[in-house]
């Protein structure tokens, strides 16, 4: 079974933020993907995915995260940017993970004493506020 983004947008928001749905062959509706332009960097996207509990885990996610990047290369978007609030273990600590299995890097460190300090992955478990990610994208060739 295959989880993945239609491939065309169905709304366009203001602020120039563009949803895709996501669907599957067996479902119309397994969750939303959306991006905006990252203020500080016209050239990046802060992204944002939600599956709904029932498709979680089959791959819905990923397959939006990939149609992110097809059309990112395409369109000269140079990184996508993402924030996970939290580092509980059921929500934040398992897309924080996700993210870096996915390539995202952390950047943006909080710069108060100890944190600095510690390796990506400990910064990744332990740190309690929001982390920032980014994942460089290569353009497409032509």
């Amino acid at each position: 079974m295959e989880y993945g983004a239609q491939g065309r947008t169905t709304q366009k928001w203001a602020g120039n933020v563009t949803v895709w749905q996501i669907a599957s062959d067996s479902c119309p509706e397994c969750g939303y993907a959306w991006w905006w332009p990252r203020r500080s960097d016209p050239t990046a996207r802060e992204i944002a995915i939600a599956v709904f509990d029932p498709r979680s885990g089959q791959g819905a996610a990923s397959a939006a995260l990939q149609r992110f990047e097809t059309v990112a290369a395409a369109s000269g978007i140079t990184a996508l940017c993402g924030q996970v609030n939290g580092n509980r273990a059921e929500t934040g600590l398992r897309v924080r993970n996700w993210l870096t299995k996915h390539e995202f890097r952390l950047f943006d460190r909080s710069t108060i004493p100890f944190w600095p300090q510690l390796s990506d992955g400990d910064y990744l478990r332990r740190y309690p506020f929001p982390v920032y990610l980014r994942k460089t994208i290569t353009p497409a060739s032509r």
